[in-house]
């Protein structure tokens, strides 16, 4: 299973990937001055200074088709980790939303029932 990962990360689309993980962590890590952005936006992703794992949970939970968050964790300290992006979530601002739909090409579209 990893061996398989491993060989379609060396391709060109894997590589892709790797560059948009790599992005998605400086923007978590609150590492504004390596990512091109103009001085205003900067701003915004100073505050974030968080990990890539509670980045990832916040914007899921702000998705507006999302009604559950589900945390997998098999370490107390995991869960601690994990509600971590309860802090991060009022940081989400339109503009840094923006930014990572961008980043990641993939917005989740809104069903409407």
């Amino acid at each position: 299973m990893f061996k398989g990962t491993a060989i379609s990360l060396q391709n060109k689309e894997g590589q892709i990937k790797i560059q948009k993980v790599r992005e998605l962590t400086k923007l978590a890590n609150g590492k504004p001055e390596s990512l091109p952005m103009s001085t205003h936006t900067k701003y915004f992703f100073i505050g974030l200074q968080t990990t890539p794992g509670a980045l990832a949970l916040a914007w899921v939970a702000k998705n507006p088709n999302t009604s559950t968050v589900i945390l997998g964790a098999s370490k107390p300290q995991q869960i601690l980790d994990n509600l971590k992006a309860l802090e991060v979530l009022p940081k989400l601002t339109p503009q840094i939303m923006e930014k990572i739909d961008k980043l990641l090409g993939n917005k989740p579209k809104l069903e409407v029932s």
